[in-house]
């Protein structure tokens, strides 16, 4: 299977919504997913992807 990366679009704000829809993505083979910063506060963006990383 080929490496597949998606930019993906903002994610749902609770957190369990947006983890179901990064594993949907990993069970589909994607291999990275690209967050877009949501705005001026990106650092807590980081924040949250290491949160949603460590839920998979």
């Amino acid at each position: 299977m080929p490496a597949v990366t998606v930019v993906a679009p903002a994610l749902p704000a609770e957190h369990s919504a947006a983890v179901g829809l990064l594993a949907a993505h990993r069970d589909a083979g994607v291999e990275r997913v690209i967050l877009a910063p949501t705005g001026p506060a990106w650092e807590d963006d980081y924040a949250d992807a290491a949160k949603f990383l460590a839920a998979l």
